[in-house]
């Protein structure tokens, strides 16, 4: 976990809908409505529209991980104090924005209340805010008898109305596990830090060491209830395309932290080696995949080469070509097929994090 300053990233419904390619021409007027609206947080807990309703054991998963603990760990933290301290900000961590945007999930109970930090990196900082798309995603339709399924009945909905739903719910700013590479950049938003004078001078780690997708995703965050009741690891080809992605989007996000840098130090340092940490792994890639896709991670692989500090603007333009290009060879990438060389490259799950909340 880190600090950063950013504007809270849970109330950036408007990017991720731009990130979808999503916006408001679609569905009804109501829908159109509810794609403009604030992205206010519901709550994983709130018994009527809250995720527990339908994802009791996601929620319980979810509570045993240092994410649902980081609110605990950030109120009274002396180490976050010192370094408020030494960037001159009298502030409580939890209070701060700095802090707030990657430890705290911020909520307000009213559109145009003041948001509170009430709970750690809970489900919509993954999934989106879910005002907007909770009662789309919550409604199953009409029983044959014209009688409103409930969500304990929601076997009974139809292929053709769960799909419709699906898609009005992401078309509102819902972010499915699908779409591996925003589920990944919302993970690298916030393990690493794009702020030099948080890292210089503030003596922040300059993100999470040894950020790794598919160990970090697969041990304690792991929340895979959806067709049964226990939860079920990633079949083999999810993790060879979140491996892929994963290693793509941290080469986007280290490029746009490194254009951040106006001269060298710790942040500069660290955000060198992590572009060029990226580039390795995507070398390999590259001689694993096979023609079908060693192209597209070659061309993603080259973009930015030899730029460094004070080269702002054509680092974030490299960062923004390889979020175009990631997107577009995740999609390709589907559903793993194809990508059995892959697997030898795969952290051994031995190595997944795996540590509980204490």
């Amino acid at each position: 976990m880190k600090l950063k300053d950013t504007s809270n990233r849970l109330f950036l419904l408007v990017g991720f809908c731009a990130w979808l390619g999503l916006g408001v021409a679609i569905g009804s007027e109501e829908e159109r409505s509810l794609a403009r609206a604030d992205g206010r947080i519901v709550g994983p807990d709130d018994p009527q529209k809250g995720c527990i309703k339908c994802h009791d054991g996601e929620v319980r998963a979810w509570e045993e991980t240092t994410h649902y603990g980081a609110y605990d760990a950030l109120d009274g933290s002396e180490h976050a104090e010192e370094i408020l301290e030494n960037l001159g900000l009298d502030d409580y961590a939890v209070e701060s924005k700095r802090c707030q945007s990657c430890h705290v999930t911020m909520y307000a109970e009213l559109e145009g209340d003041e948001p509170e930090g009430k709970w750690g990196i809970s489900c919509e900082s993954c999934h989106g805010p879910a005002s907007s798309w909770v009662d789309v995603h919550q409604d199953f339709g009409k029983d044959d008898a014209g009688a409103k399924i409930t969500p304990e009945e929601r076997a009974k909905e139809t292929d053709e109305h769960r799909r419709s739903r699906m898609e009005r719910s992401i078309a509102l700013g819902m972010i499915r596990p699908e779409n591996i590479y925003t589920l990944a950049s919302n993970c690298l938003e916030c393990h690493t830090v794009p702020d030099p004078e948080l890292v210089d001078l503030g003596g922040h780690t300059a993100g999470s060491e040894g950020f790794e997708l598919v160990a970090w995703s697969q041990g304690q965050v792991r929340h895979n209830f959806l067709h049964g009741g226990k939860n079920e690891a990633a079949t083999p080809e999810r993790l060879r395309v979140l491996y892929v992605v994963g290693k793509v989007v941290d080469l986007e996000f280290s490029l746009r932290a490194l254009s951040k840098a106006k001269e060298d130090g710790d942040f500069a340092q660290s955000m060198t080696a992590r572009v060029a940490a990226a580039r390795e792994y995507l070398t390999a890639i590259e001689g694993a995949v096979g023609e079908t896709h060693a192209e597209a991670i070659a061309a993603i692989r080259k973009l930015g080469e030899g730029l460094g500090v004070g080269d702002s603007d054509a680092l974030t333009a490299a960062a923004d070509g390889v979020r175009a290009s990631g997107r577009a060879l995740a999609a390709k990438l589907g559903d793993g097929a194809g990508l059995e060389g892959i697997s030898a490259l795969l952290p051994d799950p031995s190595t997944y994090v795996v540590e509980k909340r204490a």
